[in-house]
């Protein structure tokens, strides 16, 4: 029997297949992601961008926690105890001694702790009465520059000037009345009140004699100077007017009011009239006062307000009969 050859391979000349895996593509994306974010990271900019955000984040947190502890922290001031024995003072005409001055102490820290708290829990949000109570304070606080500031003289007689009809004072008259009433004479109440009245012109009545055949009256029978609004609180419109444009001297009616029938004399009448500024002076520091607060309080808004952007959605409008259409 012959002998076979031996054969010898070379493993080094062998070339195999690579049969690619899903591990081996995730270790070469994974190996791609890390070089390119080693090279972000080695550029100055995403350096410092990385550090502002870093910083930020710090500071905001550091903050938190600040105004967390800050929140828990209530220092009550010498200046507040001042005030709150002030307040006190001022509602009891005295002092307080020392007790009464802990139980204010403690007092204002039950409050200002309640505050604290309702803050955080968010229960300013929303509600009206805090929104209105808010809304007022910010109008005060635009108003107090204005209010520490007394007028001028030249401030009060310009503003008098250019407001001066205002203070006109209204037309005036005194008169006397003899009344009939309604509810005892019934529907002759206006008939006996012309008969009377008729006597009075003809002078065949006078004026004592008249009264007696009237009825008596929940008030005077005489009145001094009344403006025609006094006379409307008395009497009614129908009558306040009827007296107010009647001439002096002699009797007229009957004029109607809510309780009846009167005749009527007026005696004096004092036509209307503009005043000095000495004799409504109080009335004029007031209306300037206000208009210059009012006036404090509109440039502060206007000024605040051109910060802001307003938008007013479209809404549907009821129609004449005040219903919405469909």
């Amino acid at each position: 029997m012959g002998i076979q050859p031996q054969l010898e391979i070379d493993l080094a000349e062998i070339t195999l297949p690579v049969f690619e895996t899903r591990d081996s593509k995730a270790q070469a994306i994974a190996s791609g992601l890390t070089v390119f974010a080693r090279k972000l990271l080695s550029e100055p900019l995403i350096q410092f961008l990385l550090a502002g955000a870093l910083i930020l984040t710090t500071t905001s947190f550091l903050n938190r926690l600040k105004a967390d502890r800050d929140r828990h922290h209530i220092v009550v001031s010498g200046a507040e105890i001042q005030r709150l024995q002030e307040v006190w003072a001022q509602q009891w005409g005295r002092p307080p001694d020392g007790r009464e001055i802990g139980n204010l102490i403690k007092e204002y820290v039950r409050e200002e702790v309640l505050y604290r708290e309702a803050l955080a829990s968010g229960l300013d949000k929303d509600d009206t009465i805090v929104r209105r109570r808010l809304v007022e304070k910010m109008e005060f606080l635009s108003q107090e520059g204005a209010s520490s500031s007394e007028p001028s003289e030249r401030d009060f007689e310009q503003f008098f000037q250019s407001s001066r009809q205002k203070y006109l004072s209204p037309a005036q008259v005194s008169f006397l009345q003899i009344f009939f009433s309604a509810s005892k004479r019934g529907a002759s109440a206006e008939v006996d009140a012309t008969r009377v009245l008729a006597g009075l012109r003809a002078g065949n009545t006078s004026t004592a004699q008249a009264i007696a055949q009237g009825d008596a009256f929940i008030a005077q029978s005489e009145y001094p100077l009344q403006t025609e609004d006094e006379i409307k609180n008395i009497f009614g419109n129908e009558f306040a007017s009827d007296v107010i444009a009647q001439q002096p001297g002699a009797w007229e009616g009957p004029y109607k009011s809510s309780y009846g029938f009167h005749l009527v004399r007026v005696l004096q009448y004092a036509p209307a009239r503009l005043p000095q500024l000495m004799e409504v002076r109080q009335q004029v520091t007031n209306d300037l006062k206000t208009e210059r607060l009012q006036k404090a309080s509109n440039s502060y808004y206007n000024e605040l307000a051109q910060g802001y952007r307003v938008d007013v959605e479209n809404v549907i409008q009821p129609n004449a009969s005040g219903a919405n259409r469909p």
